[in-house]
Parts: structure tokens; C-alpha cells; sequence
């Protein structure tokens, strides 16, 4: 495959100073149990440093789309011809708008128009601080994402903490369709790797269980491909 087939970089972002949104969200929000903590939507003003950096350690990037609610930091060079606008109104199905969850957000990144068949998912907070090859995101003959298989245990320690649960259901799934012993044994160089250091020792000790537990959940950018994605979606 050519080594100049074209990667996107997608970042989604919220101003959570924005009255208009402050208000919607108010309006919208369930219970009193819903998840409002101010680190969840506040915005620390240093998204400019996030395309510096872009600019900077990935000059290779083909274009950027940026998500948002609507609204725009003032300092955007809304000009740029890499950049793109992807307003949530502009992807997302109208029955599921107004959302103010990642999730639903990031199941529909797919829809955006433009986005190129190879691209990586960026959280507001996830800089790039040194120089990075398109091989990190993309490798092997076919150009296929780059990812990690580290298992981990799921706990549940704090019952507010909702996203635990999102990985109890995902779990669930995975197991109704798939074998872990016969997966490791179908993959074994993807699983035991020297790649993943000690933890290569951690999933070697679980080979011999059939049923995953859980991952490691890092929390950094991520390749996809959006030909996958596509047959997931229908």
C-alpha cells in the first residue's frame, strides 16, 4: 500500500462556559444522579497548544476535525484548510441530539463527512509533546491501527463510577461472541509480546481462562479504520 494514503486526526472538545450550553444541558440532564462534575465539561483555555503541537510533531496530519457542540475558541484560525468544523448537529442523527455524552459522540464519529479512511481519536486532553511517524498510529503492510491487549480484572470500587459498569456490558458481549483461550491461541504474537513488557508475563498467566475479564483502559489517542467501523455500524 502507498505510504502517502491520507490520516485525520478527530479531537472533540466542549466550552463549558458557554451559557447556552450550560443551559441546554440543565434542561436535558436526567436526575439528580447524573454525572455533573465540573471536570467533566470545564475547559482549561489551552486547546491552541494542542495544534501547535499538531502542527509542530505531526506536520504529516491531513486534516483535523474538530467536534463541537457549536461553539468555537476565539483564537481559531477557522480558515485553516486542514481544519474542519464538525458540529454535532452536522453528524449526529437529529433523534439523538441534543447529547452531552462521550459516548454517543464518539459512536457517530464515523459519519463525518470528509473524514478519511484512516484516522485517530483524540480526547481535548491527549498533546502530542514530541515527534511522532505516521507508523506509530498505522503499521504493517495493510496500514492496519495500532492498538494494545494487556488484560487486566474489573473492580468496582466506587458504585458512582459509571464507567466500570460500561465495561461490564462491553465484557459481556465479547465473551457471547468469543473464546479467550482460542483467541490467544489464533494471535498468540499479538498477546505475548515483547512490545508490552511485564505485561506480556500478566496476560500469559490468563492465557488458560476462557472468558476475559477486562483490559487496560489507557487513556491515549487511538487509531481507526474506518472501513471496520462501517461494518460494525450495520
Amino acid at each position: 500500500m502507498s505510504e502517502n494514503y491520507p490520516i485525520d486526526f478527530v479531537v472533540t472538545w466542549v466550552d463549558g462556559n458557554d451559557p447556552i450550553w450550560q443551559a441546554e444541558k440543565a434542561k436535558y440532564s436526567p436526575n439528580k444522579n447524573a454525572d455533573n462534575r465540573n471536570v467533566r465539561f470545564r475547559d482549561w483555555d489551552n486547546m491552541q497548544y494542542w495544534f501547535r503541537a499538531v502542527e509542530k510533531f505531526a506536520p504529516w496530519v491531513n486534516k483535523i476535525h474538530f467536534v463541537t457542540y457549536g461553539h468555537l475558541p476565539k483564537w481559531l484560525n477557522t480558515d485553516n484548510p486542514k481544519l474542519n468544523i464538525a458540529k454535532h448537529s452536522d453528524f449526529i442523527p437529529k433523534e439523538y441530539l441534543p447529547t452531552f455524552s462521550s459516548h454517543s459522540i464518539e459512536l457517530n464519529l464515523h459519519r463525518i463527512e470528509g473524514l478519511a479512511e484512516r484516522f485517530v481519536y483524540f480526547n481535548d486532553d491527549m498533546f502530542l509533546i514530541r515527534p511522532v511517524k505516521r507508523e506509530l498510529f498505522f503499521a504493517g503492510k495493510d496500514c492496519l491501527p495500532t492498538d494494545f491487549a494487556i488484560a487486566s480484572t474489573l473492580s468496582v470500587a466506587d458504585k458512582k463510577d459509571t464507567v466500570q459498569y460500561v465495561k461490564f456490558n462491553n465484557i459481556v458481549i465479547l465473551n457471547t461472541h468469543f473464546d479467550k483461550k482460542e483467541q490467544m491461541k489464533k494471535y498468540f504474537s499479538k498477546w505475548i509480546n515483547l512490545e508490552y513488557g511485564w505485561n506480556s508475563l500478566r496476560n500469559l498467566i490468563l492465557s488458560g481462562e476462557h472468558h476475559f475479564k477486562c483490559f487496560a483502559n489507557n487513556h491515549l489517542a487511538f487509531s481507526y479504520l474506518m472501513d471496520c467501523i462501517m461494518k460494525c455500524d450495520t
